[in-house]
């Protein structure tokens, strides 16, 4: 009980804080400054980031203790959002912005790894699948908070203001990462000298991190899932520029949106996640996502394409972005958590780094390059882009479902 108190602390302030306000400073000083059609572009060079610090990571799990790894990497994150806050209050730097969107999805993904990578060494298999859902809530509760503050703040600050605001929530996320490794020991480095040096851990550990067929089957469910999340992104962010031009408007829209999907993220966390799982497993958990983002994007495709009804596009597209952030980050997320505790612990945080931090931002990569062609050169908008995702998320659904249960069954099973 103890434990899962503090991994929801820090669920709070070393995931939901960063997220709430990293992304509403980051997203509306860059669509104010560059326009929300150059997103794709933040993908292409999130790309090209994202994996080399993902690949730094890595390197540093080999060598250093959790706490060091995770204390050490959220230091650097904490220099870097006091630096971009810098930039936009010395210079007011127009590239800034571009560094500010990138960055966003950079922290984005080592929030996941420190606590997801944190909890999946302190937690069991069957402590996993029974309190990760009430462990994900400190995140959502954050958003909500944080959400509805936004707006009021901005009477004040400026938007680049919401990065001391994430720095804060990152300098108490530190102060827990010393205080929760202090009192629990991770499990990789309880092992004692024996299981260490045994053959069969030898041979885990000198394996690739992609050879497992399970781990193959886990980066086509990724690389899919991603390809979703980049296009419903690109077409809610395509609607919300054109609704709310104004700085300070778009500003205070995504702080009240970001509070909305916290609440629906906490009623998931708290009251569906769990029941969900008990009552259709993992694989039925993994489905959720992608059949109710394929529900949203086709009754926007339909809505845009049939009757031309722009004011009930951007409503379905502001739904698929709620559906995706709110179940995503709560259901799917534990679950897709759940997956890595069969891999042994030496091996977990190898394949979660490499997922998260490699995979995803090449995949964000890839569909920058294509939003780019389509929005650009074929013409697409934001009606185009959700009947793409709809495609996306039809081929989502047979990933999660038919190929896990063929290739990876007999480890969700054992889950």
């Amino acid at each position: 009980m103890r434990l899962t108190l503090l991994l929801l602390l820090f669920s709070f302030f070393g995931l939901g804080l960063p997220r709430v306000f990293t992304s509403t400073a980051a997203h509306t000083l860059f669509i104010e400054t560059y326009g929300p059609e150059m997103i794709p572009y933040a993908y292409v060079m999130e790309a090209l980031l994202v994996p080399l610090f993902g690949h730094l990571y890595m390197a540093a799990d080999e060598r250093f203790s959790l706490r060091q790894l995770i204390a050490g990497s959220m230091a650097v994150d904490l220099i870097m959002l006091v630096a971009l806050w810098l930039g936009f209050s010395l210079a007011e730097f127009r590239p800034v912005a571009f560094v500010a969107m990138v960055w966003f999805e950079t922290e984005f993904v080592f929030c996941s790894l420190w606590l997801w990578g944190m909890a999946g060494q302190l937690m069991s298999i069957r402590q996993g699948k029974r309190l990760f859902g009430y462990i994900s809530a400190g995140e959502p509760t954050a958003v909500i908070l944080g959400g509805a503050l936004t707006p009021f703040a901005l009477h004040f600050v400026g938007p680049k203001d919401l990065f001391l605001f994430s720095a804060a929530g990152v300098a108490l996320g530190i102060a827990l990462v010393f205080y929760i490794t202090a009192r629990f020991t991770p499990q990789r480095e309880a092992a004692s000298d024996e299981e260490e040096s045994s053959a069969a851990a030898a041979h885990v550990v000198a394996k690739r991190w992609y050879a497992d067929r399970y781990v193959q089957v886990l980066v086509g469910i990724v690389v899919i899932s991603q390809f979703g999340y980049f296009f419903t992104d690109s077409a809610f962010y395509l609607e919300a520029g054109a609704r709310f031009p104004d700085e300070a408007e778009l500003g205070a829209f995504i702080g009240k949106y970001m509070a909305a999907v916290g609440c629906v993220s906490l009623v998931t966390s708290l009251f569906i996640t769990r029941p969900l799982v008990g009552r259709f497993g993992l694989r039925g958990a993994l489905l959720l996502l992608p059949t109710l983002l394929g529900a949203a994007a086709l009754a926007a495709s339909i809505s845009g394409i049939g009757f031309g009804a722009a004011g009930a596009v951007f409503w379905l597209a502001v739904a698929m972005k709620t559906v995706d952030q709110s179940v995503r980050y709560t259901v799917d997320k534990t679950s897709s958590v759940t997956l890595y505790q069969p891999l042994p612990a030496a091996q977990r945080n190898q394949v979660q780094t490499a997922l998260e931090s490699i995979i995803e931002p090449l995949v964000g990569g890839a569909s920058g390059l294509l939003l780019a062609l389509l929005i650009h050169f074929v013409g697409f908008d934001a009606v185009g882009i959700v009947t793409m995702t709809f495609v996306v998320a039809a081929t989502w659904c047979v990933n999660a479902g038919v190929k896990m249960h063929q290739s990876a069954g007999a480890k969700v099973h054992h889950c």
